[in-house]
């Protein structure tokens, strides 16, 4: 199979060097070509199509492991002997759950203290705010 493969990628590759190499002159191949809208709407038309497929093939292998980690945390969940269950949780739960994280955080907030201590920089110089190398000088020449 690999090499049937090789010989029709040789043949095709010796096909398209033929066809680029041909001793004919500029105006002889615009002439017999045309302007190229062919080409380019089968090279559209190739790509589009290969993303198509590529699309389907990646939405295949996605529902093939979202089943399988489906079936995995199944067999999990029966080998530790736990039971699947599928409550939903109410409106009121989440409220009671973000009015108490909302509580909380604003209880920390009222215990910091409200002191602001600066400390000055041990080296205030720096390069990078250096007026020194301002463009406002004249260049010498």
């Amino acid at each position: 199979m690999k090499m049937l493969a090789k010989k029709i990628a040789f043949t095709v590759g010796l096909v398209i060097i033929g066809f680029f190499s041909s001793a004919q002159s500029v105006e002889a191949n615009q002439l017999s070509q045309g302007s190229g809208t062919g080409m380019i709407l089968a090279s559209l038309i190739i790509v589009l199509l290969l993303l198509f497929v590529m699309y389907i093939i990646l939405k295949i292998i996605n529902i093939y492991t979202v089943g399988k980690q489906k079936k995995n945390k199944e067999a999990t969940a029966a080998l530790e002997g736990k039971t699947a269950v599928h409550e939903e949780i109410s409106g009121e739960v989440f409220a009671a759950i973000s009015t108490a994280l909302y509580l909380y955080e604003t209880e920390q907030h009222d215990h910091e203290s409200t002191i602001l201590t600066i400390n000055r920089a041990a080296k205030s110089y720096s390069p990078w705010s250096s007026k020194i190398y301002g463009l406002r000088q004249i260049p010498r020449k």
